[in-house]
């Protein structure tokens, strides 16, 4: 119970040191996605089930989990990204499952390295499209 209670206080207070996003500056916006980091082995059998929210900013892409799934080890599974457009190296809609598509990010993180997220989204050209009009 402790560990528990010391996990939500820290996470309720680094989401406090959060920017916060004004909705203007929201060019598109896919709301209660799922979605998987292919970060480690617990991320890619993990994930986010209709719980992401994934915007399109001027100079970034936000994916993070709506309150309270934020509380959980979204920053740790890699589910809680901000991604300028210039890290963005690929983004390609491939089928997921029984004819659903799902939208696959691969991008430079903030030390350099290549990573990769995958989710779903309503509409995953659209999503393409706006990630190849900022490449």
């Amino acid at each position: 119970l402790a560990w528990v209670s010391g996990n939500v206080a820290v996470a309720l207070w680094l989401r406090g040191q959060k920017p916060k996003i004004s909705r203007q500056d929201v060019i598109y916006e896919e709301r209660w996605q799922s979605g998987r980091s292919f970060r480690s082995l617990l991320s890619r059998f993990g994930g986010a089930r209709n719980c992401l929210n994934i915007m399109f900013l001027k100079d970034q892409l936000i994916i993070k989990p709506h309150f309270p799934f934020d509380l959980f080890g979204a920053k740790i599974l890699g589910l809680e990204q901000a991604i300028p457009y210039h890290a963005v190296i690929s983004c390609n809609v491939e089928n997921f499952f029984f004819g659903l598509k799902q939208v696959v990010l691969t991008f430079r993180n903030e030390s350099g390295q290549q990573e990769k997220i995958a989710f779903t989204a309503r509409d995953p050209q659209k999503v393409q499209s706006l990630c190849r009009q900022r490449e």
